[in-house]
């Protein structure tokens, strides 16, 4: 059989079409940008976690403090105005601490030393105690523990 025009064009869209879909499939490299992207928003969420609860605990340890100051509960359950300034601090020290694990998954994964799309952290890169000693966390939860003890003193004195 004799090659026609048409085959000829028939053969060469094929051609195009397995050219065009070698150059569409993702590369081991364009697999590992994925996989750092992965991480990367999986590292943003728990940074946003963390900032959200910082929010929280100021705002609902000031709103406590106020609505027990009004009431005259002050003295009746001093230690309770403490429980979710703790509560917060381990929350943020556990995001933190998450955080910390995944940039180093993610130090790892950019140098090529774990499998393509692992999400394995390891224990190693990030404690909750060591986080919860952090510059980026204690100095704000110590101060809510502090102003709070002082207005639960302050307001005790005073009546």
């Amino acid at each position: 059989m004799s090659e026609g025009p048409a085959s000829t064009l028939g053969s060469s869209v094929k051609d195009g079409y397995r050219e065009r879909m070698r150059s569409e499939q993702p590369s081991a490299g364009d697999d590992r940008i994925k996989h750092l992207e992965m991480i990367q928003t999986i590292i943003s969420r728990m940074a946003h976690n963390s900032f959200t609860l910082k929010g929280w605990a100021v705002t609902l340890t000031a709103a406590l403090l106020v609505l027990a100051s009004d009431r005259g509960t002050m003295t009746a359950a001093a230690c309770l105005y403490c429980i979710p300034a703790v509560v917060f601090w381990m929350l943020d020290a556990y995001y933190l601490a998450l955080e910390r694990r995944f940039r180093g998954l993610y130090e790892r994964a950019r140098l090529g030393r774990i499998d393509l799309f692992s999400m394995e952290v390891a224990e190693s890169d990030g404690s909750i105690s060591s986080a919860a000693r952090s510059l980026g966390v204690w100095p704000l939860y110590g101060t809510l523990l502090v102003m709070t003890a002082a207005v639960v003193m302050a307001t005790t004195t005073l009546a």
